[in-house]
């Protein structure tokens, strides 16, 4: 469960699920229907579109990573540093160019505002 993330898809594909399921329960309805059944289905059909929306937002807007610390430093223009995960206290090696900002530790999954440590 390393790369589940919550993201706007969940929220998106549950509504845009919820309408569509409601148009054809509610409205092409008989009125032979169960009440419960209905209530069960739309329950199954909004969390399976916040699933899939979920799933989907991912594959399309994906998080960049801190990658985990290597045994050697690339070079470059760019300066690398070590940072230590505040969750699972993890040795991470970060760059400059991504300072500032909130990610995912490739261990815990936990986010982690990237700053550079004091010397």
């Amino acid at each position: 469960m390393k790369n589940i993330t919550l993201n706007l898809g969940g929220l998106f594909g549950g509504i845009i699920s919820a309408i569509l399921s409601y148009y054809f329960l509610i409205v092409n309805a008989s009125s032979s229907q169960n009440g419960r059944a209905i209530g069960k289905f739309l329950i199954f059909t909004i969390t399976a579109g916040a699933f899939l929306g979920n799933f989907l937002w991912g594959v399309i807007f994906p998080k960049k990573d801190i990658e985990e610390k290597k045994s050697t430093k690339s070079s470059g223009k760019k300066k690398n540093f070590e940072m230590k995960c505040n969750n699972c206290n993890s040795i991470l090696e970060a760059s400059s160019d991504i300072l500032g900002q909130v990610l995912n530790c490739p261990n815990c999954n936990g986010l982690i505002k990237v700053k550079k440590p004091k010397a």
